[in-house]
Order: structure tokens, then sequence, then C-alpha cells
């Protein structure tokens, strides 16, 4: 060692003195260069998670980011906030976080994240001394030299819950005897306006549910009563009271029956609160009561024959076995869509990710397509073309169709369905109900006896495309709100991920 260093003295001593300065030099320039390209990765290391989390906050579902050296919550969204009652939590240790029980927990989770997609974890959640049941969908990824882990929540203690009761309730009001309408109120001067009646209204009134919606209230509900009860019912409708009465009906056959009724006045906020009482529905009801633009007075009428009351008893086996299946769909479907965006954000070909989540909602829904539309500008005008397309079993793909194919909306007569794309509404659309010939056309073209297209926005609101689904075989398929929202989940998700198709 110290004959090598002798030597080096040696030559150091030898060399003319321009040369060591120049070697001193370089020496010093080398080091700034490395620090600086240290410096610079540090930089877009940081911008490329900040850009990340960006995006991923929103996800529409509760989610965060981890950074997994420092087991720090590195941000989330407002639904995470939400869900925990925290909004202190960028930043904050996962052990002081409140998600888990134990710091087991969390290290079974981050040694699961090493392994294979997909990866879901069951654990329970305390909130307001309640124990929530929470599934867990996460991936690990890494941004410059740092692993990071992304989770979203699904808080299943809720969603089963709001199942089960929004299905026992509309259980039993299609399956009562007795007569359900429920008008929307706006002011003295002009009558409530039909929305809903069930099943049985037939027999109560005579009058058909085809007779009877977006109808005027008076056309199906004469009160034959006195000025004084009149009265009475326009001031409890304002005060929010209900108001029991026996009076005579005449049904439009012209018979006349002896009818018990109840008269019931709701508003909107009333019914989310209502809701959100029930266990563990607060969480939910306030996303949705948060979503109430205003306050909206609906009168429901329980109308009931007491001239000849009619016994009704469904069977429990049918009614439970139609409850736990609608739980179970709902379920799937959820899953179907949370799974496929979370897929959309980790997986590099979003093309193959896009086809798959195609395949699932289209199976999960047993319809026969389901397809994603770009749409582009030239020139001013709006032009269609099918991007992805899943078909079921025996049913022709209609990718290539020339009739869909690079083509506007007043090429085939479809102008009110952009209005409706670019108002941000859900179409759905029989075969019977077009009224313009070219569109009809379009549609027999393809077999389609009935369909629904869900909007796509990108993250400057700017509409860049539409999911849809066609069923070829029931032209009276009645495509209810649980379709309605997990396409408005897709799309959102679809929306801030992709920057256009």
């Amino acid at each position: 060692m110290n004959k090598g260093f002798d030597f080096m003295l040696l030559v150091f001593e030898n060399l003319p003195i321009g040369t060591l300065w120049l070697l001193i030099v370089l020496f010093i320039s080398t080091i700034l260069v490395l620090s600086l390209s240290v410096l610079m990765t540090y930089k877009n290391m940081k911008c490329a998670i900040e850009v990340l989390i960006d995006k991923l906050k929103k996800t529409p579902a509760p989610m965060c980011v981890i950074n997994l050296s420092k087991n720090k919550i590195v941000d989330c969204n407002h639904l995470m906030s939400e869900l925990l009652d925290r909004h202190d939590l960028k930043n904050c240790d996962v052990i002081n976080s409140g998600i888990f029980e134990k710091f087991d927990d969390y290290l079974r989770m981050k040694t699961m994240s090493k392994i294979e997609y997909p990866k879901t974890l069951l654990f329970k959640l305390k909130k307001n001394d309640k124990d929530l049941i929470i599934e867990a969908k996460f991936n690990q990824f890494t941004i410059g030299f740092k692993k990071y882990m992304l989770v979203v929540f699904i808080d299943n203690t809720s969603i089963i819950n709001y199942i089960r009761y929004l299905g026992i309730f509309s259980t039993i009001i299609d399956s009562t005897p007795d007569g359900i309408i429920i008008s929307k109120y706006k002011n003295e001067s002009e009558p409530p306006t039909i929305t809903y009646v069930n099943d049985s209204i037939a027999n109560v009134t005579g009058y058909s549910k085809e007779e009877s919606i977006n109808k005027p209230l008076t056309a199906l509900f004469e009160l034959n009563v006195n000025e004084e009860t009149l009265n009475k019912i326009n001031s409890n409708i304002h005060s929010l009271n209900k108001t029991s009465l026996e009076y005579q009906y005449v049904k439009k056959s012209g018979e006349v029956s002896w009818v018990y009724t109840d008269i019931i006045p709701i508003n909107t906020v009333n019914v989310y609160d209502s809701l959100a009482k029930m266990d563990n529905l607060t969480y939910v009801c306030k996303e949705l009561k948060n979503k109430c633009d205003e306050i909206e007075i609906y009168i429901t009428i329980h109308q009931k024959d007491i001239t000849t009351p009619k016994q009704y008893e469904e069977s429990s086996k049918t009614y439970i076995n139609k409850l736990q299946s609608t739980i179970k769909d709902q379920i799937k479907l959820n899953s179907v869509i949370v799974d496929g965006l979370n897929s959309l954000i980790n997986d590099n070909d979003k093309s193959k990710v896009i086809d798959d989540i195609l395949k699932n909602l289209g199976k999960t829904l047993d319809v026969s397509r389901s397809y994603i539309f770009g749409i582009y500008d030239i020139n001013g005008k709006q032009y269609t073309k099918c991007l992805h397309e899943w078909t079921n079993i025996g049913i022709e793909p209609e990718i290539h169709n020339t009739l869909t194919t690079d083509v506007t909306f007043e090429d085939i007569g479809a102008y009110q369905l952009y209005v409706n794309l670019i108002s941000n509404k859900i179409t759905k659309i029989t075969i019977k109900d077009i009224q313009s010939k070219i569109f009809k056309h379009v549609i027999e073209d393809q077999n389609i006896k009935s369909l629904i297209i869900c909007p796509i926005f990108d993250i400057n609101n700017k509409l860049v495309g539409f999911i849809g689904m066609d069923d070829c075989i029931d032209p009276d398929r009645i495509w209810d709100v649980s379709v309605d929202r997990a396409l408005r989940g897709l799309s959102k998700g679809l929306g801030s991920v992709i920057q256009g198709f």
C-alpha cells in the first residue's frame, strides 16, 4: 500500500503544473455532473408520482397510495377520507391511519403486493364502534427506485345492506295488492305528475301503468271529498304531513268502490336521511345526498280497495332466491367495474384491458354486444367509429359495419342521440320507439331490439366517445338503475385514465 502511494506521489510530482490543474478540474466537473444528474432524476421521480396520484385520485372508489419504504400514505382521494372520517391522511403513518387494527395486517398486504396480479384482501375496519367488511384490491408499482402500493377499497358492508334494503322495499311495493302511486309535486296551480305506479294499480283504479306514468295525477286520482277535507290535504302536503281517509272512488270502468287511502308527502332530503339511519348506510347515503341538486317534493298515495279486499301471498322461497340473486348480481357487477378500472390503471396494454372489461360486463349483464365508440371532430362535425367490441355466442360482430364507421350522427339520423351524449345523459332505446327511418334502418341492420348508451368524457370534460350495450333478443328489455350506475362508474373511470380515443 505504501509503495503504491509513493508511486502516485512520484507521478504527480513529475507532472507539469498545467496538467495537474487540468486533472483536478476534470475531477471536480465529473462530481458536479453526477450530482446534477441525481438531482434531476429525483425531480423527475417526484413529478411522475405527483401526476400519477392526481389521476388516481379521480378513481370512483376510496383509494390511497402508500410509500412502502417509509410505510406512509403519500396521498388519497376524498372518498377515502370520508370512509375513515379523517382529512389528515396525507403523509400519515400507515399504522396511525386507522385503516388497519394491527400492523401485521398491513405487513401481510405489503408481502402479498409482490405477487402476481390480482390481489384481494378482506379485513375488518372499525368505524363508529361498528365493524365494516372491507375488500381491498391492491398492487405494487415502482417509480424510479421507490416502491409504492395502490390500494382501492370497497365497503361491502354498505353495498350489501344497500342492495338488501333496496331489494326488500322494491319487492314489497311491487308485490303488495294495494295500489301505490308516486307523483312529483310542483306547485298549487299545476297538478302533480305521476312518476311511478306499481303493478297492482290496475286492480284498484282500472288504469294500467302505461295509462298512468307521466300523466297528471288528476287523470288517475280524483278525490270525491268535501272542500274542507280537500283544504286539509293541501295543507298537509305543504307541511309534509300524512293524510288518511276513506272515500268512494270511481274506477275507469265507471264502477264505484270504497277505498282507504294514505297521502304521504316526502322530499328527497328526507329519503336519504331515512335511508342513512339503516345499518352502515350513512356513507352511501351521504354520497347520494351530496349529488341532490335541489329539494324535490313527491306525493306517495297508498290506495287499498276495502270493498272487496283481496289477499295476496308471495312464496318466501321465491322472494329469498330473488333477493339473493339480486345481491349476488350487483356485487359481481361492482367487482367487474372496480377490477377493470384497477387493471386499466396498472396494465400498460390498455386495449386488451378494455376488451376484457367489455367481455366481463357483457357476460355479467347477459347482453348481446358491448362496445366503445370513439367520437372525433372534422370541420365541426362529429364522427363516430367503433373501437372495441365484444359479442355473445351466436351474435354477429358489427365493429366493421360501414353504416356506423366514420359517419356523423346526422348521417345515420341520430342527432338526438348526440344531443343526449353532449348533455351527459344515458340513452335507452327500443326498436319500436325509433321514429327516424334512417336510424331505424341502422339499428335493424344490426338486429338490435334494445340498447343503452352512456357518454364518456375525458378529464377536460370533453366528449370523447360512448360505451353501449345491445340486446338482440328481448325488445322489451328494461335497463334498470343498477346498469345505469355501473355504466356511469365505468365511463368516469375510462375518462380519467384515457386521454381520448
